[in-house]
């Protein structure tokens, strides 16, 4: 296979039959796109039922592959297994719930064009434009291939929190990475899955995060 523009990297956890309707959604949207692409089905404790749909449906559409987490649990070993996995100029890293701003996929490319070197969506009722203070976990990260050699650097795949997403986008503000967001309405489903204790790691990185990037401006 020869170089793809894009790479979808989809971690598959609990969704069951729902994650067919995000896989049709989406290959719909790419079989619309006048580039090339790849996607990479992630298993991240995945149910039984994640993993039939998804192995079903891989059997159908030869631009699909899946790998699955030896640590099931830890979200560093998705980014770095995901981007070691894939090939494209772009890396997308979305939850099946957010596949809808797809829809957004000209767009995306276009602010990459512009000179923006990640994109990101995210479930906050924000405004869309560049993005320069964390406020919440994103639910897509697009970055372009040279940004990779930073990420595999600064996060190793030890990382077990979702909120490791918000972390990565907070370092390359921190870099002065331009950074663009998209809003984003998420499916519930999506949201029932965040535990108690995540919900409580998640506010206080995330805090510190905030308090880190004001600081930042001030000092400018």
């Amino acid at each position: 296979m020869s170089k793809p523009f894009l790479s979808v990297i989809i971690p598959i956890q609990h969704e069951g039959e729902e994650i067919l309707d995000s896989l049709l959604s989406l290959d719909y949207m790419l079989s619309l796109s006048e580039f090339s692409y790849e996607c990479l089905l992630v298993y991240m404790n995945a149910s039984i039922e994640s993993k039939r749909v998804c192995e079903k449906f891989s059997t159908l559409v030869k631009y699909i592959d899946i790998a699955e987490l030896k640590e099931k649990d830890r979200w560093g070993g998705f980014i770095t297994e995901g981007l070691r996995l894939t090939k494209g100029n772009l890396r997308m890293f979305i939850d099946s719930g957010s596949i809808p701003v797809f829809t957004e996929r000209e767009k995306i490319i276009q602010k990459m064009r512009d000179g923006y070197e990640c994109v990101i969506a995210t479930s906050e009722n924000i405004l869309e434009g560049e993005y320069n203070i964390p406020k919440s976990i994103p639910y897509m990260v697009v970055i372009k291939e040279d940004l990779i050699p930073i990420i595999e650097k600064e996060y190793g795949s030890f990382h077990t929190h979702r909120v490791l997403f918000a972390e990565i986008v907070g370092f390359f503000l921190k870099n002065n990475i331009k950074t663009y967001v998209l809003p984003l309405e998420k499916k519930n489903y999506s949201k029932k899955r965040e535990t108690v204790i995540d919900k409580i790691v998640h506010t206080k990185r995330l805090l510190a995060l905030k308090r880190e990037h004001k600081k930042r401006l001030k000092n400018k």
